[in-house]
């Protein structure tokens, strides 16, 4: 008998996808045949697909933008309408209102995988009319979906109290990694993931005029902030002392997560969508056994209570952060202690342990 295909949308280009790459795999593991609709901007690096799915990249000569998401919607709904579908696996709001729109004249199933709250981004929080209009997609689009879920149990909620639907929760654990702990960190600060607004990444920098000069800082990721911060590190008489790394690929990351003596995830709760997020950092970090100092959040602090792999901070000051990373510097023993609490933890989180979920949302157990 065929296997069922699950047509995958996402709006990025998939080269820093690790949760889409994990899920595709999960579900042919399951007994599913899986293709994957990204974007391909003109800056995107090429990709060597070697996995047992297929994955196809829509041109779109924008990269950002109003224009971006007018071709992104144009380029999913002549896939969507030129294609036999089955189940529709769509992630994130900017590619579920088009699956929505095309359920309402095709029969298949929907699935909607929320990355984030998309109407409560720092990028739609000051715009009043634009997201007005992302709410109205919103509320219209959860009405055509068959199942869902998300990544924390403040988004779960969230969407439960808006619509009165749930949302299976399936946090962004990583797959086993094969690589070495590195119990004798190297002395550099590390912040890796995308260049966006909202990720303290300037108080970040700025906080290095107080931090031990013994430590240095890198920054690994591309995104709409790169050439901002590329500005803002000219300015500074430290700037020798970080490294803006760009864009990686993942297997290249991993070795210098592991030497990292700390992790960086700094987020503005003021945004809703930040307030309740569980952040893929977290998790990489821990399975790197890399010690991290993050802005304070439920879903952050639920997760340091149960497994003590790192410490929050009440705001995210530049004298705030620089405090705690000079405190975690001096006082070995704790951070020693925060080492050995991932190592533990890493074998405890990790994405093998979420396909019982997965497979329960596919196949509507």
């Amino acid at each position: 008998m065929k296997s069922p295909k699950v047509l995958i949308l996402i709006s990025n280009d998939y080269s820093y996808d690790q949760r889409m790459r994990k899920t595709a795999l999960s579900l042919v593991e399951l007994g599913f045949e899986v293709e994957i609709l990204a974007q391909r901007f003109s800056q995107s690096k090429s990709i060597d697909n070697s996995d047992k799915y297929a994955l196809k990249r829509l041109f779109n000569p924008f990269s950002k933008g109003k224009m971006m998401y007018l071709h992104l919607g144009i380029n999913l709904l002549h896939s969507l309408i030129f294609n036999k579908l089955e189940i529709v696996l769509a992630v994130d709001l900017d590619t579920l209102w088009v699956a929505a729109l095309i359920k309402r004249f095709k029969k298949f199933t929907l699935i909607y995988d929320a990355h984030e709250l998309y109407t409560e981004t720092p990028e739609l929080m000051h715009r009043k009319l634009e997201r007005n209009i992302w709410l109205g997609l919103e509320k219209i689009s959860f009405a055509q979906i068959d199942r869902a879920y998300t990544v924390s149990q403040g988004y779960a909620d969230e969407y439960l109290r808006r619509y009165g639907k749930h949302l299976e929760v399936i946090e962004n654990w990583p797959l086993p990694l094969n690589i070495e702990i590195q119990e004798q960190k190297m002395p550099y600060v590390l912040y890796q993931g995308n260049l966006n607004e909202g990720r303290g990444l300037e108080e970040l920098i700025e906080a290095f005029a107080y931090v031990h000069e013994d430590l240095t800082l890198k920054i690994i990721g591309d995104g709409p902030l790169y050439e901002k911060i590329t500005s803002l590190l000219s300015t500074k008489p430290y700037r020798s002392r970080i490294e803006l790394l760009g864009f990686l690929p993942y297997a290249q990351i991993l070795p210098i997560t592991s030497k990292a003596y700390l992790g960086i995830n700094l987020l503005h709760v003021a945004a809703k969508s930040y307030a309740l997020a569980l952040p893929n950092r977290l998790f990489d970090y821990i399975q790197c056994a890399t010690p991290s100092i993050h802005s304070h959040s439920p879903e952050i602090e639920r997760y340091l209570q149960e497994f003590p792999v790192g410490s929050m901070i009440k705001d995210i000051k530049p004298c705030s952060i620089a405090k705690e990373i000079n405190f975690l510097y001096e006082n070995n023993l704790i951070h020693q202690t925060y080492l050995k609490n991932c190592i533990f933890a890493r074998e405890k989180l990790l994405w093998t342990k979420q396909i019982k979920k997965l497979s329960s949302i596919f196949y509507c157990e």
